[in-house]
């Protein structure tokens, strides 16, 4: 029975977006209905832990403004359902009506969170908004990539074509702001202040006692050299028992932090090593004594913490060959800085991390450039930006 479900969903998902255009006048007077809801997803309605889940998350529990969270997992379904929140499954018939009528779309990385078909719909929906899932001060993309330089003719043609698309972006800070025009420099018009509505999360705890572990979260690899790599340095890490002794010595738990993108990682491991799935992100952070990290996001969200910080970007060199930075690598670094898992070990049982005070100016200057206020409103400044956006407009 099913199976038999499962069949006629896929069929009613392939012609939905047919009968959907043939009805596309209604859909255009319903988002003029203030009662509309809007919808929002992010990571492709994976998980609900960066900006869009944070923005939802608001939207529900602090204004009316009806919303619709648009959902690719069983899990965030189930969750959002229990806190009677409305939900819809990414692909289905139903999400795809609410996404023709909403007023205004969100995305935390492109459309394609909402929809894989909305990249054939530009200039059919509602006001779409770019969030962007974390704070954007490290790696850069789109544009602004060694990747895209070297592409030539109908190469970059389709990659312009398929490259996120938004009617505005929201940046948090004017650093945020200048980076994201790096990366999208045919959009400089259209990146506003009034973003990051996921900081509020790390502000909210930044007082918090730690509890008794290091998170270490390594960024996903673009290629399969990266992935071999990281694979290469979980399974020292994990195989050190020098490592294991000082943690159980510590009684410190090392919390390997899962990426979206890489599903799980491939090592086994044992207490007092624990892999944690991304559903449990902020978890880790809030408990963590220290950061580890390469070239996430998180390295700039976790600044509020003032808890000591590691940078382990053990690939440097591979990783930016496909990739590039808004700024030197050394320079955002607050915190020590290791290369090599071997060198990750001998910080660690040396204890040395534990004083962040050689750090501390620059952790002041990174902290200031990027949280213009450390008060949680950020999510409430997201609102307020989108809603203004949308008034005068009636996006129709």
């Amino acid at each position: 029975m099913n199976r038999l479900r499962e069949v006629a969903e896929a069929i009613t998902a392939a012609l939905s977006w047919f009968l959907l255009l043939a009805v596309a006048p209604v859909a255009r007077w319903r988002r003029a209905v203030p009662e509309t809801p809007w919808v929002i997803s992010g990571h492709r309605g994976r998980i609900y832990e960066d900006n869009a889940g944070a923005l939802h998350d608001y939207l529900c529990s602090h204004t009316s403004q009806p919303v619709i969270w648009i959902s690719g997992s069983e899990a965030v379904t189930a969750a959002l359902r229990a806190a009677v929140r409305p939900t819809l499954r990414r692909g289905t018939f139903a999400a795809r009506w609410a996404i023709m009528c909403a007023p205004v779309i969100i995305y935390s990385h492109g459309e394609d969170d909402l929809d894989a078909a909305l990249i054939l719909l530009r200039g059919r929906t509602g006001l779409r908004v770019h969030l962007n899932h974390s704070q954007n001060h490290i790696k850069a993309g789109e544009y602004h990539t060694t990747h895209y330089e070297s592409l030539t003719g109908l190469q970059k043609r389709l990659f312009e074509w398929r490259v996120t698309d938004f009617d505005y972006i929201l940046a948090s800070s004017e650093r945020e702001r200048a980076n994201f025009a790096l990366s999208y420099p045919h959009r400089a018009d259209r990146i506003l202040l009034g973003g990051g509505a996921h900081c509020d999360h790390f502000l909210q705890h930044r007082d918090d006692a730690p509890g008794q572990s290091l998170y270490y979260f390594p960024t996903f690899r673009d290629t399969e050299e990266g992935r071999t790599a990281l694979d290469g340095v979980l399974r020292k890490l994990v195989g050190s028992e020098q490592l294991r002794q000082w943690l159980v010595a510590e009684g410190l738990t090392l919390h390997i932090g899962a990426h979206i993108n890489a599903a799980k990682h491939a090592v086994k491991v044992a207490p007092p090593f624990v892999i944690f799935p991304v559903s449990r992100l902020k978890e880790g952070i809030f408990d963590c004594q220290a950061f580890i990290s390469d070239y996430s996001g998180l390295l700039a969200d976790f600044l509020p913490f003032d808890r000591p910080t590691i940078f382990f970007p053990f690939d440097r060199e591979d990783y930016l060959r496909f990739r590039r930075l808004y700024v030197p690598y050394d320079t955002f670094a607050h915190g020590p800085v290791v290369t090599s898992a071997d060198q990750l070990i001998e910080l660690l049982v040396s204890n040395r991390w534990r004083d962040p005070a050689p750090w501390a100016e620059r952790r002041q200057f990174w902290r200031s450039e990027i949280f213009p206020t450390m008060e949680p409103i950020y999510a409430a400044t997201t609102y307020r930006t989108i809603a203004a956006l949308v008034s005068p407009r009636q996006v129709g």
